[in-house]
């Protein structure tokens, strides 16, 4: 016998008998075995097709680790993906979150100046500039973070200091110092592994001293932020493990 491996792809449709494949194309290799009585052939099993090679089981088909991008879905900027680094407790709020908080606020993003408490990637702050915002602080701990925004503001045109500020600073320091009083809208998304909540909004509410605000708090869903007394609750939704809510601080509204 002369052993001859070759392989085929076979696009198995839908209504073949082999049934529930979809029209997926799989790679299988034969044996073809050829003497002088004639050539016969026998399935050894599926075997990667092409753009598979080098892949392993688990990440075949799928794709391979974590994609660390996020996607502004409204405004100038709509559509726009951009990356973020790969640090521990970074994650942008969902798509379907930042959609539900941006129907909330309407036509009063247009012209607020906002405050991106624990920015991260810098997903919501960014999202109210293309919307229209017409100023964002953004503040985060991890040089990393502020650094991929600052490239992002330059990228998206929006690095004027008329339009956003940086800082890589501890927010409830900046909070006790009154660093944080101009903006209109503060987005509060801390990292989920720790209880600061309450102690960010009785912060903020000492550090805005009665001044007029509106106030995004993203959370576990299991929890529910105590708000200091004084703040009117205008909405709260979740999806999935994520909980978020708008509060205002003292006669703000969206209308």
């Amino acid at each position: 016998f002369i052993l001859d491996r070759r392989r085929l792809s076979l696009h198995l449709g839908g209504g073949c008998c082999c049934g529930g494949f979809g029209g997926r194309r799989l790679g299988v290799a034969f044996l073809f075995l050829t003497s002088k009585h004639g050539a016969g052939m026998v399935a050894q099993g599926p075997r990667p097709i092409d753009g598979e090679r080098g892949l392993s089981r688990q990440t075949r088909g799928r794709p391979s680790g974590r994609d660390n991008r996020f996607r502004i879905i409204g405004g100038q900027h709509r559509g726009r993906r951009l990356h973020f680094p790969d640090l521990p407790a970074l994650r942008p709020s969902p798509d379907r979150v930042r959609e539900t908080l941006f129907n909330w606020l309407g036509p009063s993003i247009v012209g607020a100046r906002c405050a991106d408490l624990y920015a991260g990637s810098g997903a919501l702050g960014l999202e109210a500039l293309s919307r229209g915002a017409a100023h964002c602080h953004f503040v985060d701990k991890a040089p990393q973070a502020i650094d991929a925004i600052e490239g992002h503001l330059e990228v998206l045109g929006l690095a004027a200091h008329d339009r956003s500020t940086c800082s890589s600073a501890d927010v409830q320091g900046l909070l006790r110092q009154g660093a944080l009083k101009a903006a209109d809208l503060y987005f509060v998304d801390p990292p989920f592994d720790g209880n600061h909540w309450d102690r960010l909004c009785t912060l903020l509410d000492q550090s805005l001293a009665g001044a007029s605000a509106l106030v995004y708090l993203e959370h576990p869903a299991q929890l529910e932020p105590e708000l200091p007394a004084g703040w009117q609750l205008l909405k709260q939704s979740r999806a999935g493990r994520v909980g978020f809510r708008l509060a205002q601080t003292a006669t703000a509204t969206t209308e």
